[in-house]
């Protein structure tokens, strides 16, 4: 009987203290931007679950299982209410990519999440353009440009990719027959 009692209890506690760090532990992709920085955030987050999840565990030391099984499931509760609040506050702050014209510019400003282009304020230092207007213009062409004549043109579809909602506000400073002339400037 001491071997089954061990058993739950093993259970149990894998319960309340892994479960925590893995959800948790995925904030650390919410809120790093590099590599190291994820890796970092997740482990700090991962441990703070772990530190909560001991927390449940110790309130829930000889309780009832339906306790303790309620007690899991508002942890998992608070958990995923945690990883999804953090994601929309995260998301919220987007910006339009200019280029493109989803709502994909990072909380840095330094590129888009979507179409991978560097803002205007980190693509003058690297690439001395001197008129906005132009940079866009070269920009925006590069990422419409057409593999065919026949290929058709949508700067407003698809609304939603990848995650990125299209802003319906945006507009491009290029119009089909700009698209056109590229095409045929690059035979």
């Amino acid at each position: 009987m001491t071997k089954k009692t061990d058993i739950k209890e093993q259970i149990w506690t894998a319960l309340f203290l892994v479960t925590p760090v893995i959800v948790l532990g995925k904030l650390g992709d919410i809120y790093g931007d590099s590599s190291l920085n994820r890796i970092l955030f997740a482990g700090l987050f991962g441990g703070l679950g772990g530190a909560v999840g001991a927390v449940f565990l110790h309130l829930s030391k000889s309780k009832s299982t339906f306790i303790k099984t309620s007690l899991v499931l508002l942890l998992i509760g608070i958990c995923a209410t945690t990883l999804v609040v953090s994601t929309k506050i995260k998301r919220s702050i987007l910006q339009t990519c200019e280029i493109c014209g989803y709502i994909a510019i990072t909380s840095d400003k330094k590129e888009c999440g979507y179409c991978g282009s560097l803002t205007w304020e980190n693509q003058k230092k690297i690439n001395g353009y001197d008129d906005k207007q132009e940079w866009l213009k070269d920009e925006q062409l590069l990422w419409f440009s057409l593999d065919s004549l026949t290929q058709p043109i949508d700067f407003y579809k698809p609304d939603l990719d990848e995650g990125f909602e299209k802003d319906k506000n945006w507009k491009p400073i290029i119009n089909q027959q700009d698209l056109i002339d590229d095409f045929d400037d690059g035979k």
